[in-house]
């Protein structure tokens, strides 16, 4: 994952890493991931993924929250979307003593989204030292063609 290229420069840290053991479907299973997370709190407690409701049973000033888009409020709507509202962004926003985004836009979506959403930071996702950009093979020949509307011309 991402967090590992993050966690090998965590020297002189000791680093848990807790996957949830429970699907994210359904109320049950959800409620025993945040009692999960809960026994696994930590110092530091870092929630990422699509988990976010487990900040509801962790120490907010301990717990950090990293969002890494709010894209699905656009799929939701009616009740459906005010659940995931209230579950996924507004109650673990606020349950979170810093909240962190990959990017400005996600961070301006979050502020959008939560009234007094306090302290949001932009922390952007690091590339891999083993990452080298690699040119593609052979040649290629972008064509851009320009169309406007045009007005049929009195004679």
């Amino acid at each position: 994952t991402v967090f590992d290229a993050v966690r090998e420069h965590l020297t002189g840290y000791d680093v848990e890493v807790v996957v949830s053991s429970q699907p994210n479907t359904g109320l049950a299973p959800r409620l025993r991931a945040a009692w999960e997370a809960r026994q696994h709190q930590g110092d530091v407690t870092h929630v990422v993924g699509d988990i976010h409701f487990v900040t509801l049973l962790l120490k907010r000033r301990t717990t950090v929250l990293t969002i890494h888009d709010v894209e699905f409020q656009q799929r939701h709507a009616g009740l459906k979307g005010a659940v995931y509202r209230w579950l996924w962004v507004l109650l673990p926003v606020w349950r979170s003593g810093l909240v962190t985004t990959v990017s400005e836009q996600t961070r301006s979506d979050v502020l959008a989204l939560v009234p007094r959403a306090g302290d949001v930071r932009v922390v952007p996702n690091p590339v891999r030292d083993l990452f080298t950009p690699t040119p593609l093979p052979g040649s290629f020949i972008a064509e851009v063609r320009r169309f406007e509307a045009r007005t049929p011309t009195q004679d």
